[in-house]
């Protein structure tokens, strides 16, 4: 669902069947997309509570007054953000100052706020990655997994292995990452 002007006054008003269409339409999605993090049913519908107020509150503050993507994308973005403010404080996920890439600063995602210049290159960057780059580093740096724990789920060889690779795709991560720096 695509928010209209319409509902978009009227979230800003509090309309319940506006905020119930809202929440049912996306309540599922978000549980399927919420399971791939490592954090216990309770607190992803906690999160999801939580998303949707903020939700509410963006409306009110004009936020999304010029929102140029889906509902779903930025209620997902909003709930991305809020389960790794979790996972961080939990101790379950790095910064990315902890990445050893110093250019980019520190891995800070705030929820309320879109992700600034820094982030957004990250993420470019890190999507120009090959797929198996994507997935050991989503496993190391994300689900803190081991590299004896990433070899085994990946079909590597050993830990040194994906120690090797690991640095690997880093040096090209920070090589992707440079031109959005510069440019």
């Amino acid at each position: 669902m695509d928010i209209h002007t319409a509902d978009l006054s009227l979230l800003k008003q509090k309309d319940e069947e506006v905020i119930r269409k809202i929440y049912e339409t996306h309540q599922q999605p978000f549980n399927l997309f919420a399971k791939k993090y490592a954090l216990p049913h309770e607190e992803i519908q906690d999160v999801y509570q939580e998303m949707i107020v903020a939700l509410y509150e963006h409306a009110v503050k004009g936020k999304l007054d010029e929102l140029r993507t889906s509902m779903r994308t930025y209620l997902f973005a909003i709930g991305k953000y809020m389960i790794y403010a979790r996972l961080k404080k939990a101790g379950k996920m790095m910064q990315l100052n902890q990445l050893d890439v110093d250019e980019l600063g520190e891995f800070n995602w705030p929820y309320e706020e879109q992700p600034g210049e820094k982030v957004m290159a990250l993420q470019q960057a890190f999507a120009q990655l090959g797929e198996k780059c994507r997935q050991l580093l989503t496993r190391y740096y994300y689900r803190d997994l081991s590299m004896k724990a990433i070899a085994e789920e990946m079909d590597y060889e050993s830990a040194d292995v994906v120690k090797s690779l690991k640095a690997r795709c880093m040096k090209q991560l920070k090589s992707f990452v440079k031109p959005f720096n510069n440019g």
